[in-house]
């Protein structure tokens, strides 16, 4: 018997903590009021005053909200006397100064088309078919929260995701992995985040299987600090294709939490999700990966960063000096041949200095114990 408890239903942040780390999921179920750091709470109370700013906006037909009320309003958000006390975050006051920034930027940020809000924290359910691995199915609800939907005339809707943290948004599309992007979004040169992909998969499917008048979902995240947004849509016609996807990671989700905490299919899997780690001394690979759990130990990694860092620019002209009077230079790699040297720009027009896979490369030799310590992995 499993000491874990399937829940009734499964909500849309647990299903994206599972994609980016599985391993995170059972932490989080294990230690469900465990909080990650000034990062988590921070969020928490910005996305609170956010959902409170908004609906005064509805309701008294403003398109923005004027700083100063902005800053009041923050200090009955901090006090959280109508929050109930499982919800109830922490924030030393040495971080209040960031929140203050938050409230400021965001209502100094341009109008809000609070017209066309249909709603703001409003949870959304929906059944999901999934796969039982015997070629049936079985049922499952799902439920998520966005922070707001906006009408996207004509038949759209708009889901706003406000970044409260540093991380700026990407410059770069990805084409592979990077989310359902319109042409628009291509155009633009944007990316989602990773954990907005999985946002828009979940948030897309539970407003398309809400609301059938509705042909396309968008999820904006904007980046408060940058002053910018990144966004990509999910169309109706690819809602069979997105209730696949979620089936095949509940599937997953409920075996591992059927086999218990010690089941072999809680994975942990070290990236920038780290940063939102409910216990990140808890995890098996903080030592190997080097995932800080403490501020010395974020301080200890930043350092070698700049090391590495200076050692690679010190180095830089020496390497284009050799390769400028010799050419490339060729580099044994677990991957097969590469060379570092100049090439050619995607686009064409210029070069650029880098590591790079020889047109004429072989392809990488077969390796019987590399293959099963990547299989153990």
């Amino acid at each position: 018997m499993s000491d874990l408890v399937m829940p009734d239903m499964l909500r849309q942040s647990s299903i994206a903590r599972f994609d980016n780390c599985s391993y995170s999921l059972l932490l989080d179920l294990l230690s469900p009021r465990m909080q990650r750091g000034n990062m988590a709470a921070r969020g928490a109370l910005f996305h609170r005053w956010v959902a409170q700013a908004l609906t005064q906006m509805r309701a008294e037909g403003w398109t923005s909200y004027p700083v100063e009320m902005g800053l009041e309003l923050l200090l009955q958000v901090l006090a959280q006397t109508d929050v109930p006390d499982d919800d109830v975050v922490h924030l030393p006051m040495r971080e209040l100064r960031w929140l203050r920034v938050l409230v400021t930027r965001w209502c100094e940020g341009g109008e809000f088309a609070a017209a066309r809000i249909l709603a703001i924290e409003e949870p959304l359910y929906m059944k999901l078919k999934v796969p039982d691995g015997r070629g049936g199915t079985y049922e499952r609800v799902i439920k998520g929260t966005p922070d707001v939907l906006v009408a996207d005339p004509p038949n759209g809707i708009i889901i706003p995701d406000w970044k409260s943290g540093w991380a700026s948004p990407s410059r770069e599309v990805e084409k592979a992995g990077g989310g359902y992007e319109d042409n628009g979004a291509i155009e633009k040169d944007q990316r989602l985040s990773d954990q907005g992909y999985a946002q828009q998969i979940i948030y897309g499917a539970l407003v398309l299987a809400n609301l059938p008048a509705v042909d396309r979902v968008t999820l904006r995240e904007a980046y408060i600090m940058f002053g910018e947004y990144r966004e990509a849509t999910v169309h109706r016609w690819e809602l069979e294709r997105i209730l696949d996807i979620l089936g095949a990671i509940v599937a997953q989700i409920d075996l591992a939490i059927a086999g218990g905490s010690t089941s072999d299919r809680w994975i942990p899997t070290a990236g920038v999700h780290c940063g939102i780690c409910p216990s990140p001394r808890q995890c098996p690979i903080k030592d190997w990966e080097g995932i800080p759990a403490t501020l010395d130990e974020a301080k200890l990694l930043a350092r070698e960063w700049m090391v590495a860092g200076t050692v690679r620019k010190d180095r830089l002209p020496l390497v284009k000096g050799w390769v400028e009077a010799n050419g490339p230079i060729e580099i044994d790699h677990g991957k097969g041949r590469r060379e570092v040297g100049w090439v050619a720009n995607s686009t064409g027009n210029g070069r650029r200095f880098a590591l790079y896979e020889p047109k004429d490369a072989p392809e990488s030799p077969f390796d019987a114990r590399m293959e099963a310590v990547l299989r153990d992995r």
